[in-house]
């Protein structure tokens, strides 16, 4: 029985290594990505970004792997790797836009859709984790408005985008709201990093609507972009572990 539980535990050890061994590589591929977007050309874009998505989906399972999964737990690993490889798509999708600029609009559209698919298996998760009564839904509502509002400060113009756009505000907003009433609700590690992760998706996602439709100013704002981005789907990754 002892030996039974000594391998259990060397296993668990060894497993742990290759989580954070993983956790090394998606921050030091992201920021090479980071390097290249400044620099280089399309095809070393797309491949220096799939790269770093791959990452973190890697970290995801490597996750699922290390955890003992009951019922519960396999059912939130799951959801979680459902929207880490939709993350995946979405960054492939928009990074195919410069090495096909003619099907620009097409491959936004379908990272946009890749990412709402990702962002409601997120919301499908953190809805049944505690939750803090309505504080969710009073957070969502004031978000929403919120970015709303930040459109027209910042006089983001998204011409025929405004549809799928505000559809994919409304859901970031539901998501944030719900790891917020999470956070509150669950009281532990798990809740507050994907609360962390889902307010880090926020920030990235208003600076790329910058990038893309607005008026941006400074090189920063790309590696804002990306360095929130890649670090909220890494902590999303590691709430099927830590707990």
């Amino acid at each position: 029985m002892e030996g039974k539980e000594n391998a259990m535990r060397k296993g668990g050890f060894g497993m742990a290594f290759f989580v954070w061994l993983f956790v090394l590589l998606s921050i030091l591929s992201a920021a090479l990505f980071t390097r290249v977007a400044y620099i280089g050309r399309p095809f070393g874009k797309l491949c220096t970004k799939t790269l770093a998505s791959l990452c973190f989906l890697v970290v995801g399972i490597l996750c699922a792997s290390a955890s003992p999964l009951g019922s519960g737990r396999a059912f939130y690993a799951v959801l979680m790797l459902i929207g880490l490889f939709c993350g995946l798509v979405g960054d492939v999708s928009l990074a195919y836009q410069e090495v096909f600029p003619r099907k620009k609009e097409r491959y936004f559209l379908l990272g946009l859709g890749a990412f709402l698919l990702g962002h409601l298996s997120y919301i499908a998760t953190f809805a049944f984790l505690p939750q803090a009564g309505a504080l969710w839904l009073l957070v969502a509502a004031l978000l929403f408005l919120a970015l709303l509002c930040a459109q027209r400060f910042f006089k983001v113009e998204l011409g025929n985008m405004r549809l799928p756009v505000y559809l994919y505000a409304a859901t970031i907003s539901l998501m944030a709201g719900l790891a917020c009433g999470t956070a509150v609700g669950a009281q532990n590690l798990q809740g507050w990093l994907v609360c962390i992760a889902a307010w880090l998706f926020v920030f990235s996602d208003g600076v790329l609507a910058l990038l893309y439709f607005g008026r941006p100013r400074g090189r920063w704002l790309t590696a804002a972009n990306l360095g929130s981005y890649y670090l909220a789907q890494l902590l999303l990754a590691l709430s099927i572990w830590l707990r």
